[in-house]
């Protein structure tokens, strides 16, 4: 009936992905760079954390930030993990504001053993996600008055497959395998005051798909008394997509929202697309934890970002990325019999240097979290139902840019359930 019913769930959890995914993901003006805004490379459990997971192994947390975490499943149970998130955006200039509320798809992923030294594990996450709207003008003696749209949506989707390996009982080793793929929509218009003179719309839908690994490894040292650190190491590859931009240049007249004639001066599409190719740079990233038993897990990541390499067809300016966090886990007694004293509590803060550039200004960001965990006493004592509110803030309003932050509650159902279990009758 348990079966039943997990998998059940899992078909529902992949529709409410789909749903979530067809919304616009973020309003952040800066993701019109690049791929758009990177997405949380984390779950739920590691980003109450600050992000941290590099070296974190644990038998109900689905660590795809380091795919050597896996071989630490239950033999016996299997893991179904799912979160979405609710935002409250802010974006502020030195002489507007504006605030949005969105939901998001966070991720979807399963977890189970093959063997006492393999455990598998596949997942959907969002990569990139990109959604703005631009506006601005300006007054030329020619023309007069024009005034510009800029608008996008879209990002990349990552489709995982990994395995970890159990190679000595403090030493293991992993593999994720992705595909990414995805549209980045953009849309440009440039509209006179003079009707006298024809609009310019740019309609511009870019598809992207690639093949993309990520290696980690890690290593733990027992210490005395249930004590015990460990380092983990994650590499991701740097990775040439191909690209198909199908585009549609036309003047029109009437304004965006409501043009009544228009001219196609250029057309791109289906097998007239403009091929291209883009470049993803490579990561690379280093973990430390101690854990003192099950009470006390402190945790600390490094990641470098190497995106002086990435390329694409627009000169977007872009510097290497890094990226530094810290967190801790409290847990009162997980074998207490009251439930009070089973709940998890957490925090974390990171902070990322920016591996975008504006204006010869790194947009750099940074972030806080807190955390809880708490058992669902109808599964296994280590399924969670897990809630995560985060602030965090890139940008500034200094040299005219946008001060982009926001407010995210998060909630992320951890289902550890036992699968090969037979059933006894007396």
């Amino acid at each position: 009936m348990y079966k039943i019913r997990i998998i059940l769930l899992f078909w529902i959890l992949i529709l409410c992905s789909f749903i979530l995914k067809s919304q616009n993901e973020t309003s952040s003006p800066y993701s019109s760079f690049g791929v758009g805004i990177l997405s949380q490379q984390s779950n739920a459990i590691s980003a109450s954390m600050g992000g941290v997971g590099y070296s974190l192994q644990e038998k109900n947390n689905i660590n795809f930030k380091n795919p050597a975490s896996y071989v630490a499943f239950d033999s016996s149970s299997f893991n179904v993990d799912f979160a979405f998130s609710v935002f409250n955006s802010t974006l502020k200039t030195d002489i507007a504001k504006h605030q949005s509320i969105r939901a998001k798809f966070d991720y979807l992923a399963i977890g189970l053993p093959i063997t006492s030294r393999w455990a598998t594990s596949i997942g959907v996450i969002p990569f990139s996600e990109v959604g703005y709207n631009i506006y601005d003008s300006t007054q030329t003696e020619e023309v007069g008055k024009v005034n510009y749209r800029y608008s996008g949506s879209g990002g990349l989707m990552q489709l995982f497959w990994g395995n970890g390996f159990k190679i000595t009982n403090n030493f293991s080793l992993g593999l994720n395998l992705s595909y990414l793929w995805g549209n980045l929509n953009s849309s440009k218009f440039a509209e006179f005051d003079d009707l006298t003179i024809y609009n310019t719309k740019i309609m511009q839908n870019k598809l992207v798909d690639g093949m993309r690994f990520n290696i980690g490894l890690q290593y733990k040292i027992p210490l005395k008394n249930k004590q015990e650190l460990a380092i983990g190491v994650s590499y991701e590859n740097s990775l040439f997509m191909p690209t198909r931009e199908n585009m549609i240049i036309t003047n029109y007249r009437g304004r965006y929202d409501l043009i009544s004639t228009f001219d196609t001066i250029q057309m791109h599409v289906k097998e007239n697309s403009i091929k291209g190719t883009m470049r993803l740079p490579q990561f690379v990233g280093v973990g430390l934890s101690y854990k003192v038993s099950t009470k006390y897990l402190f945790a600390a990541d490094f990641t470098w970002q190497n995106w002086k390499k990435f390329s694409n067809d627009h000169k977007d300016l872009f510097q290497d990325n890094l990226i530094t966090a810290v967190g801790m886990q409290y847990v009162p007694n997980a074998k207490s019999g009251q439930y009070m004293s089973k709940i998890n509590y957490r925090a974390g803060v990171s902070y990322s240097t920016g591996y975008i550039v504006v204006q010869e200004h790194p947009i750099s960001s940074y972030s806080f979290s807190v955390g809880a965990g708490f058992p669902i006493t109808t599964f296994s004592s280590f399924s969670l139902i897990n809630v995560k509110l985060e602030y965090g803030k890139m940008g500034t309003t200094s040299h005219g840019l946008i001060d982009d932050s926001y407010w995210r509650l998060t909630l992320n159902i951890n289902l550890n359930e036992k699968w090969y279990q037979r059933v006894k009758l007396d």
